[in-house]
Protein backbone atom coordinates (compact mmCIF):
# COMPACT_ATOMS: atom_id res chain seq x y z
CA UNK A 1 0.00 0.00 0.00
CA UNK A 2 1.65 3.29 -0.78
CA UNK A 3 1.75 5.82 2.29
CA UNK A 4 2.52 8.73 0.32
CA UNK A 5 3.78 10.56 -3.26
CA UNK A 6 5.87 13.60 -3.09
CA UNK A 7 8.15 15.11 -6.15
CA UNK A 8 11.67 16.30 -6.28
CA UNK A 9 13.75 17.83 -8.65
CA UNK A 10 15.98 15.34 -11.26
CA UNK A 11 19.03 16.26 -11.98
CA UNK A 12 19.10 14.07 -14.81
CA UNK A 13 15.53 15.65 -16.15
CA UNK A 14 16.25 19.37 -14.90
CA UNK A 15 12.71 20.55 -16.25
CA UNK A 16 10.80 17.30 -14.76
CA UNK A 17 10.26 15.45 -11.64
CA UNK A 18 11.20 12.75 -10.09
CA UNK A 19 8.08 10.95 -8.07
CA UNK A 20 8.57 9.41 -5.04
CA UNK A 21 6.62 6.15 -3.29
CA UNK A 22 6.72 5.52 0.38
CA UNK A 23 5.66 1.82 0.45
CA UNK A 24 4.49 0.41 4.35
CA UNK A 25 6.71 -2.74 3.22
CA UNK A 26 9.81 -2.98 1.60
CA UNK A 27 8.04 -5.24 -1.91
CA UNK A 28 11.78 -6.47 -2.29
CA UNK A 29 14.50 -6.15 -5.30
CA UNK A 30 13.11 -6.85 -8.78
CA UNK A 31 16.05 -8.69 -9.94
CA UNK A 32 15.96 -10.37 -6.42
CA UNK A 33 19.32 -9.28 -5.35
CA UNK A 34 20.91 -5.81 -4.49
CA UNK A 35 24.38 -3.36 -5.04
CA UNK A 36 25.12 -0.82 -2.74
CA UNK A 37 26.21 2.04 -5.07
CA UNK A 38 26.99 4.58 -2.80
CA UNK A 39 28.33 5.38 0.98
CA UNK A 40 28.03 8.90 2.70
CA UNK A 41 28.25 10.38 6.04
CA UNK A 42 24.90 11.41 6.70
CA UNK A 43 22.02 9.92 9.20
CA UNK A 44 19.47 7.47 8.43
CA UNK A 45 17.50 9.78 10.59
CA UNK A 46 17.60 13.02 8.10
CA UNK A 47 17.27 10.85 4.69
CA UNK A 48 13.68 9.69 6.27
CA UNK A 49 13.54 12.99 7.41
CA UNK A 50 13.85 14.73 3.65
CA UNK A 51 12.05 11.62 1.82
CA UNK A 52 9.18 11.25 4.76
CA UNK A 53 10.06 7.24 4.89
CA UNK A 54 9.90 5.24 8.02
CA UNK A 55 13.28 4.10 9.97
CA UNK A 56 13.25 0.29 10.31
CA UNK A 57 15.20 -1.52 12.41
CA UNK A 58 16.67 -5.42 11.62
CA UNK A 59 19.44 -7.94 11.54
CA UNK A 60 21.69 -9.35 8.62
CA UNK A 61 24.94 -10.86 7.87
CA UNK A 62 27.07 -8.02 8.90
CA UNK A 63 24.53 -7.14 12.43
CA UNK A 64 22.07 -4.96 13.15
CA UNK A 65 21.18 -2.06 11.34
CA UNK A 66 19.08 1.16 10.95
CA UNK A 67 17.48 1.57 7.50
CA UNK A 68 14.52 3.51 5.34
CA UNK A 69 13.29 2.30 1.89
CA UNK A 70 11.78 4.07 -0.76
CA UNK A 71 11.15 3.14 -4.69
CA UNK A 72 12.53 6.28 -7.34
CA UNK A 73 10.50 6.92 -10.45
CA UNK A 74 12.92 5.35 -12.93
CA UNK A 75 15.05 3.55 -10.84
CA UNK A 76 13.47 1.40 -8.69
CA UNK A 77 13.48 0.62 -4.92
CA UNK A 78 16.19 2.58 -2.74
CA UNK A 79 17.25 1.00 0.86
CA UNK A 80 19.14 3.08 2.88
CA UNK A 81 21.46 1.32 5.86
CA UNK A 82 23.47 2.29 8.51
CA UNK A 83 25.12 -0.71 10.57
CA UNK A 84 25.38 -0.26 14.11
CA UNK A 85 29.14 -1.87 14.17
CA UNK A 86 29.82 0.62 11.09
CA UNK A 87 32.87 2.48 12.57
CA UNK A 88 32.38 5.17 9.73
CA UNK A 89 28.91 5.40 10.86
CA UNK A 90 28.04 5.47 7.21
CA UNK A 91 25.10 5.12 5.59
CA UNK A 92 24.88 2.72 2.54
CA UNK A 93 22.59 3.47 -0.05
CA UNK A 94 21.51 0.45 -2.33
CA UNK A 95 19.72 -0.09 -5.27
CA UNK A 96 18.52 -3.22 -7.32
CA UNK A 97 21.74 -5.33 -8.72
CA UNK A 98 20.02 -4.81 -12.57
CA UNK A 99 20.45 -0.71 -12.35
CA UNK A 100 23.63 0.93 -14.15
CA UNK A 101 25.96 2.36 -11.68
CA UNK A 102 27.27 5.70 -13.49
CA UNK A 103 23.46 6.93 -14.47
CA UNK A 104 21.84 6.62 -11.04
CA UNK A 105 24.79 8.02 -8.55
CA UNK A 106 24.94 11.72 -9.29
CA UNK A 107 20.84 11.17 -9.58
CA UNK A 108 20.89 9.71 -5.93
CA UNK A 109 22.91 12.57 -4.92
CA UNK A 110 20.98 15.26 -6.18
CA UNK A 111 17.62 13.79 -4.71
CA UNK A 112 18.68 12.86 -1.19
CA UNK A 113 20.61 16.85 -1.34
CA UNK A 114 23.91 14.80 -0.42
CA UNK A 115 26.79 17.10 0.01
CA UNK A 116 29.19 15.48 -2.34
CA UNK A 117 31.99 15.64 0.14
CA UNK A 118 29.80 13.98 2.46
CA UNK A 119 30.25 11.08 -0.28
CA UNK A 120 32.84 8.04 0.79
CA UNK A 121 32.59 6.17 -1.33
CA UNK A 122 30.80 5.35 -4.96
CA UNK A 123 30.64 2.21 -6.75
CA UNK A 124 32.72 2.48 -9.84
CA UNK A 125 31.53 -0.70 -11.41
CA UNK A 126 28.28 -1.02 -13.55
Amino acid sequence: MIRQLFLVKSQRRVNDMKKIVIDEEFQGWPSGDFKPILSASVTIDEIANLIGSKLVEGTDDLGEFLATFFSIEDIGPVVVVRHYNDPKKNAVINVDREVVTNLVVPEIINILRLDKSSVSWVQTRC
